[in-house]
């Protein structure tokens, strides 16, 4: 008979250390529940979309970073859904177990439960100080694979006693497998691997040839992980997309340096940019604090119960973290992320030698608790915690939703807005088929992935095409998979250079002017429709939503045409310095001084575009429009932003009626700059936190 038994008081005892580094981290992290995409989310996202789509990676998509972080979002699609929510729920989860596994690492090395308690919570601590473009990182995924490798690692120097020797000597094939993961989510944690490959040669036992063993058992873990990874992409057809990807685009951009001088200079530059960070800096003070008491102890069982092995493993992590960091060369916050589980595991060695000088002072247990639960408080009151949990607690109680949250400056910064790109989005999904193929040329295909519009091409942004590492074929390729195969909207950014990645100020509006072949592409197929924000908006010409075509006899199309002519004629003719016409040149009857004016809007409208025409060159002007079909003119809503007779494209031009020819069938308009602009929907704003 099937019976169940309670927990008992000893139970939970010797559970408590992993219940509070569960709880911790459920209760820390549950402000990233409401955080939105950064760039890297959409651009990985939608490349998960595109190969959950059937895209095969790096043969249908190019890209240069590894794969595991896409399928990590493939993951979070699959089991959360279809939103920017998903991977923050993922993420969740992944850094439990990656706390968990710190837990687990430090209580097998140091033989301390609350010891490894405080390392794992401290771990959770540090990584949602980092914010919404900083978490979900493939820097941080590879944490998990990381700690997992160095708590086999610490299975095997360390067995139990009832383990068997050769089991424990399997640890490091195991090892060496997870290493081989985090391989697979981005290269410079390869430099891990040396480190604990000499913990190997250097072996618990006195036997030269076991020690060899492990060392050949990990380096076979490492080696047959990533042979397999590659036999996969073999297999499939993906390898020689994932070599190009590396040859062409991951070392030239590593090559990109912004440490700004040499190996001092950017090691110090490196630190400092760590330290300076008001959230951030508390942590990695404790933690080189522990750094110090550590490498201060002696070897034996001393102190917090470490002996050179134990101490020196953790000291290997924390370098070899920090040259994955340094070696990088940018500096982003999120290449800080591998540094935080040896941090933590520091920073708990600081506070339990506090704790222990506190035994001597102190004498009951319950006074030491309570003075670390206040020093626990202060630290969550003296970081970025309180607004956060204000921030979920308001979308909790309805004062606004997720959506609104998202449209709030604070997760903009000058190259980059995110309520941009959802409007952006939103207007795809409105005013274009659900088949309907967006190219993006710029940096942030999260606008593909909100408007579930697919590209056209392999290239879904522009890096690898308009950095100063690009290769050179590249542009070629696009340009034949463009004109052979034209998508219906072409979009591209304003202000969003990023001189860190290209190697050039260039934003990607520029870089479309420093490309002449698809420059004179887009300019002779595609028609401005609107500006939202920093982005254009342009639809193919003759496409669905294309101007209205002029179907009527010529005979009547020349009196129509002399009579708005003669219109426009009697008008203070000096005061208007172009005439705009929406058809064909050769149709115009040349008299009067409006026919020495007259050209056609689409012209005035790409000479805008391409910046060779100010609208105070352009403006004020007369707009002659031409169309059979005899319903009102708002109607047909060829500028998208329309109120009370009022016309508008690109935020910019106003179009307001001046006059009708017979028959409604020519309409003159008056053209005059915009004053001020129409506020982004939804546009909810919260105060400057960043």
């Amino acid at each position: 008979m099937l019976s169940l038994r309670l927990p008992t008081g000893a139970d939970w005892r010797r559970r408590s250390p992993l219940i509070c580094v569960l709880g911790a981290t459920a209760l820390l992290g549950s402000v990233s529940l409401i955080y939105p995409f950064a760039r890297d989310h959409g651009i990985y996202a939608y490349i998960a979309e595109q190969a959950m789509h059937g895209k095969l990676l790096y043969r249908d998509i190019l890209m240069g970073m590894l794969p595991l972080t896409v399928m990590v979002h493939e993951v979070a699609l699959t089991l959360f859904g279809r939103s920017m929510t998903a991977i923050r729920v993922l993420d969740l989860f992944w850094t439990m177990a990656t706390a968990l596994l710190v837990f687990a690492f430090v209580q097998r090395a140091f033989r301390r439960p609350w010891l490894a308690a405080a390392a794992g919570m401290m771990y959770s601590f540090q990584y949602y100080l980092f914010d919404f473009w900083n978490t979900a990182q493939n820097d941080g995924f590879l944490n998990l694979p990381v700690a997992a490798a160095f708590f086999l690692v610490a299975v095997a120097q360390n067995p139990e006693p009832e383990d068997i020797s050769h089991r424990s000597e399997y640890m490091w094939l195991l090892a060496g497998i997870m290493l081989g993961l985090a391989l697979l989510f981005k290269q410079t944690i390869g430099l891990v691997v040396p480190g604990l490959a000499v913990f190997a040669l250097a072996g618990q036992s006195s036997a030269r040839t076991r020690n060899w063993r492990s060392f050949l058992l990990f380096t076979a873990g490492v080696v047959v992980c990533l042979g397999i990874a590659l036999l996969i992409m073999a297999g499939s057809g993906a390898l020689p997309g994932f070599l190009e990807g590396q040859a062409r685009i991951a070392l030239p951009y590593s090559r990109l340096k912004t440490d700004g001088g040499g190996l001092l200079a950017g090691a110090a530059d490196m630190l400092v940019k760590f330290i300076t960070q008001p959230d951030l800096g508390v942590c990695g003070g404790l933690g080189f604090i522990g750094l110090v008491l550590v490498m201060g102890q002696g070897s034996g069982d001393r102190g917090q119960g470490t002996g050179n092995r134990e101490r020196w493993m953790v000291v290997v992590w924390l370098v070899s973290a920090l040259a994955s960091t340094y070696v990088q060369g940018k500096f982003f916050f999120y290449h800080y992320l591998p540094l935080l589980p040896p941090l933590a595991i520091l920073g708990a060695f600081a506070l339990a030698t506090v704790y222990d000088w506190l035994a001597v002072k102190l004498v009951r247990d319950r006074q030491r608790v309570v003075l670390f639960l206040a020093i626990a408080a202060g630290l969550l009151i003296s970081t970025g915690y309180p607004e956060r949990y204000m921030d979920l607690a308001r979308v909790g109680v309805g004062d606004f939703t997720v959506e609104q949250y998202w449209f709030a400056n604070i997760h903009s910064t000058p190259e980059f807005s995110l309520a941009e790109q959802m409007t952006v989005a939103e207007h795809l999904a409105e005013n274009t088929p659900e088949d309907a193929r967006v190219y993006l040329w710029g940096v942030d295909p999260l606008v593909n992935f909100l408007a579930r519009r697919p590209t056209v091409s392999r290239f879904i942004y522009n890096h690898p095409l308009a950095a100063t590492w690009a290769w050179p074929g590249y542009r070629s390729d696009l340009m034949r998979t463009l004109t052979t195969d034209p998508p219906e909207v072409f979009v591209t950014e304003h202000r969003d250079a990023t001189p860190w990645v290209m190697g050039h100020d260039l934003d990607s509006y520029q870089s479309l002017m420093d490309f002449p072949k698809l420059r004179d592409f887009v300019s002779g197929n595609y028609e401005l429709e609107t500006r939202i924000g920093r982005f254009d908006i342009l639809r193919r010409a003759g496409a669905d939503s294309a101007y209205p075509r002029v179907e009527y006899p010529s005979s009547q199309l020349i009196d129509d045409l002399t009579e708005a002519a003669r219109y426009v004629d009697e008008q203070d003719s000096e005061a208007y310095r172009t005439v705009l016409w929406p058809g064909s040149l050769r149709t115009v009857p040349r008299t009067g001084i409006a026919a020495a004016k007259l050209t056609s809007y689409q012209e005035l409208v790409r000479r805008i575009w391409l910046e060779k025409l100010t609208l105070l060159d352009a403006l004020p002007a007369v707009s002659i429009w031409i169309r059979s079909d005899p319903r009102p003119f708002a109607a047909l809503d060829p500028f998208r932003f329309q109120s009370d007779g009022e016309h508008y494209i690109s935020e910019d031009l106003r179009f307001t009626l001046l006059h009708e020819c017979r028959n409604r069938r020519v309409l003159v308009y008056q053209v005059s700059k915009r004053s001020g602009s129409e506020p982004l929907k939804r546009g909810w704003r919260m105060g400057n936190r960043r």
